[in-house]
């Protein structure tokens, strides 16, 4: 059982909390550095992300309270799952303004960013 908890911790710090985060840490700081070069329209995606962010917490929250309080003795490799996978995601740079990160955040957000301007500005910042 033992390994099954670790798995349930490590999958949750990586796919929910680790996306809250990178959100957090990236999505948020990336989008108000686009919103303030006049590349992005309105708050762009902004609202979606602090949805985002609440929904993942409480999934996070929900899933943490349930191994506590129904798996008492699972803890332990539920929390070193999810230290793990957010060590990883440190080091690997998940979590910040890396090549991958851009990439796919203009590509999800590109409603909402006007490609003349990306341009300039991209441009501008060389």
């Amino acid at each position: 059982m033992y390994i099954v908890f670790w798995i349930i911790g490590a999958f949750l710090g990586l796919f929910v909390l680790g996306q809250a985060i990178t959100v957090l840490l990236f999505g948020i700081p990336f989008s108000n550095k686009l919103i303030q070069a006049g590349v992005m329209n309105g708050l762009g995606p902004i609202p979606r992300y602090i949805l985002s962010i609440a929904i993942l917490s409480g999934v996070f929250a929900l899933a943490t309270w349930a191994t506590h309080s129904w798996a008492p003795k699972r803890v332990e490799p539920y929390w070193i799952g999810v230290i793990a996978m957010q060590l990883v995601g440190l080091f690997k740079g998940m979590f910040g303004e890396s090549d991958l990160n851009i990439k796919e955040y203009l590509q999800s957000n590109a409603e909402f960013i006007d490609p003349i301007a990306l341009q300039r500005w991209l441009h501008q910042s060389r």
